[in-house]
């Protein structure tokens, strides 16, 4: 609703800059329609995008009520290799828009790593990384109260 009040205002700013503005102000929304009225292939996808990313907020809110922000974030990490491996093999307009690259494949799973690692479903058990980790926790905790009950059973025998 916001962009109902901006875009027009941003068209009415003057811009000189060529790169920044090449059109003279800092947004032309009717030459954007004009564009997405001649093709009717960004028609679909306008229509495709408003009626797919609801669905997927609603999956991801889903996941979360019933599952665990850990798990959602687990899954929205299997989305980047997806999106990856689908423009380097599907081309858009005849065009292959993604080429593989090892850097991208290393920023990946250094992405995915982490997301494991903070998830706690990989334990780093070196430099105390595992000593704050719920299981980790949860058994200091156990052993805690059985020191406790153990003194508290010396007192009343």
């Amino acid at each position: 609703m916001i962009w109902i009040v901006v875009l027009p205002i941003l068209q009415l700013i003057k811009c000189s800059d060529p790169v920044l503005c090449p059109f003279g102000s800092i947004e032309n929304s009717t030459l954007a329609l004009k564009e997405i009225a001649g093709q009717p292939m960004h028609i679909l996808w306008a229509v495709l995008i408003i009626l797919l990313i609801p669905i997927l907020n609603t999956c991801a809110l889903n996941v979360t009520k019933y599952g665990s922000a850990a798990q959602r974030s687990t899954i929205e990490c299997g989305r980047i290799p997806v999106l990856w491996v689908y423009f380097m093999l599907v081309p858009v307009y005849g065009v292959k828009v993604e080429s593989f690259t090892f850097l991208q494949l290393f920023g990946f799973l250094i992405l995915f790593v982490g997301v494991m690692i903070y998830n706690e479903i990989i334990t780093v058990p070196f430099y105390g990384f595992n000593k704050y980790t719920k299981k980790a926790i949860a058994m200091r905790e156990e052993r805690s109260i059985k020191e406790e009950r153990k003194s508290l059973s010396l007192y009343t025998a």
